[in-house]
């Protein structure tokens, strides 16, 4: 890697731990950034940067510095929320692979992607709360609630975040130097 492209993963990195860190409490998942984060890095990076990016944060959070919304450490992972942190690069990949073979530039294209990486956010992150709260908690959810805990609540502000981080990575895209370093559409 460049001295340019590890930056860059650097830079996402503070993102990442920035999204994370801006909370508003409700109930078992916060409302964070992190999802307009994880559009804005989907939209403009390569998968491989995104991993990069993205896995030095989870390794700072397991590793115990307080990265993640409501801290960090190994114990994160019994959390019921942790399933949404796993989900995060996988939709950020899914919609840099889906930009760079569709080659769309217009914000209605890739607003339907990112709301197609919000369902594989909230499949994933509803399954690990499943397992978590069944398994671990013992707390006897079905996969109804599960959704109206995990997803439902969060449904309009994620939403809303997804269309501020299109707007936002679709306007850093036509910026030269991201244009040439960044963006994997042509």
């Amino acid at each position: 890697m460049k001295t340019k492209e590890l930056t860059l993963c650097a830079f996402f990195t503070i993102l990442f731990v920035i999204g994370s860190k801006i909370v508003i409490p409700a109930g078992i998942i916060p409302l964070t950034l992190q999802t307009m984060v994880v559009i804005i890095a989907g939209m403009l990076l390569k998968p491989k940067y995104i991993w990069v990016s993205y896995g030095l944060f989870f390794l700072m959070g397991l590793l115990g510095f307080p990265v993640f919304a409501n801290g960090g450490g190994i114990a994160y992972v019994l959390q019921p929320s942790f399933g949404f942190l796993l989900s995060f690069p996988i939709a950020a990949s899914f919609i840099s692979i889906m930009r760079n073979k569709l080659h769309t530039t217009s914000f209605l294209a890739n607003f339907i992607i990112c709301m197609i990486g919000l369902f594989i956010i909230y499949t994933i992150g509803c399954i690990y709360m499943y397992g978590i709260l069944n398994f671990y908690m013992g707390a006897a959810k079905n996969m109804f609630s599960v959704i109206a805990m995990g997803a439902i609540p969060f449904m309009i502000s994620d939403t809303c975040s997804i269309a501020v981080g299109c707007f936002c990575a679709l306007r850093l895209a036509h910026i030269p130097a991201i244009k040439q370093t960044l963006c994997p559409t042509k």
